[in-house]
């Protein structure tokens, strides 16, 4: 019989508790080999270990992002994974926003593809640009990879790290609010505007869920905007000297997926009531 397959885990965690997520992902990759790390960015944690997972404490300096860079680092300092072994990047919206289970199979789908690249890749939901700014300032593609879930390889690993190393390149004053005409003057302008838009423009189409919730508070909103950033950064780099695969690539699949995603509302609705 061939053995199963083997797929190294970065997950944050924040609302979900990290045994729920472990849990929740043996059950849907049960036809994987799975090893990794959570990282608890809201839960208090010692040092932990299951026999494939550990469970870190995280700094959340910058949300999922600093948990994504802590659990790269971990996993290269701890666990030393074999040359080739894809990564699956994810945080706990996925299960709580999205049809986990579906979009998991979808992404595992291109685990050869991963597997086999020999540049950096990176695998995922593809969102288009729709408003202000229309294609990645590092790669020209008109679309980036949405950072709840994202499959890589080892390359793309470094790759994040580096970004997320890079980050004050593009955020030198800290202490700047988001709405300051000298917010992060060194990003692209385009990218810049749609980032602010994306946030302070609370009664348009393409605005972030939370910001009519949120928008008073300046340090979260501010931490956010780091963290869209980086989430188009990552693609953009990545894709600037490797390959970024969509895993809903024609209309059948964008269809499916979004019938899973209105099933999968539907029934966090009735669990709720």
């Amino acid at each position: 019989m061939e053995s199963n397959k083997k797929l190294c885990i970065v997950a944050c965690s924040y609302t979900l508790k990290p045994e729920l997520i472990i849990n929740k992902l043996h059950a849907y990759l049960s036809d994987y080999e799975l090893t990794g790390v959570v990282i608890s960015n809201n839960h208090t944690v010692e040092q932990f270990k299951t026999n494939e997972f550990y469970i870190e404490a995280g700094t959340n300096s910058l949300f999922e992002f600093s948990a994504y860079k802590e659990g790269i680092d971990f996993l290269e300092d701890k666990l030393s994974p074999q040359s080739g072994i894809p990564i699956l990047v994810l945080n706990d919206t996925l299960f709580l926003k999205h049809n986990a289970k579906y979009i998991l199979r979808k992404i595992v789908s291109y685990y050869s593809t991963i597997e086999r690249a020999e540049l950096p890749a990176i695998a995922g939901r593809l969102d288009p640009y729709n408003n202000i700014c229309y294609n990645n300032p590092w790669n020209a593609m008109h679309g980036y990879i949405s950072s709840f879930c994202m499959l890589i390889n080892q390359k793309a690993a470094k790759i994040i790290v580096s970004c997320y190393n890079e980050l004050s390149n593009y955020f030198s004053n800290n202490d700047l609010d988001i709405s300051q005409p000298g917010w992060g003057i060194q990003i692209e302008s385009r990218l810049r505007e749609f980032i602010r838009s994306h946030l302070i423009d609370i009664h348009t189409d393409t605005v972030w869920y939370q910001a009519k919730l949120l928008h008073n508070d300046k340090k979260r909103i501010n931490i956010k905007a780091k963290c869209v950033f980086m989430e188009h950064f990552i693609s953009g780099k990545i894709g600037e000297s490797g390959i970024v695969i969509s895993i809903f690539p024609t209309w059948k699949g964008k269809v499916l997926n979004f019938l899973n995603e209105q099933l999968s509302k539907v029934k966090r609705i009735i669990l709720i009531k």
